[in-house]
């Protein structure tokens, strides 16, 4: 199933486009999805799965609209 991403911060550097269309298995997770874009998953620290927020482990559904920050640090 096609999942549309969005990639914020450093996220989109190492050849990845800041917006991609990818192809996930029926079932796949945010997990997985990060893991197909060969991002580290320590490097994702806030996800929107359909401009909520989500855990890894939330599934995608076709046409899902995922938006994948890094850790914020501060203070």
């Amino acid at each position: 199933m096609r999942v549309q991403v969005r990639l914020a911060g450093h996220l989109s550097r190492d050849g990845r486009s800041r917006n991609v269309t990818v192809e996930v298995d029926s079932g796949a997770t945010v997990a997985d999805l990060i893991a197909t874009l060969g991002i580290p998953s320590g490097e994702v620290g806030t996800v929107y799965l359909d401009g909520k927020g989500a855990f890894h482990n939330a599934f995608l559904h076709e046409d899902s609209r995922v938006e994948l920050f890094p850790p914020i640090a501060g203070g």
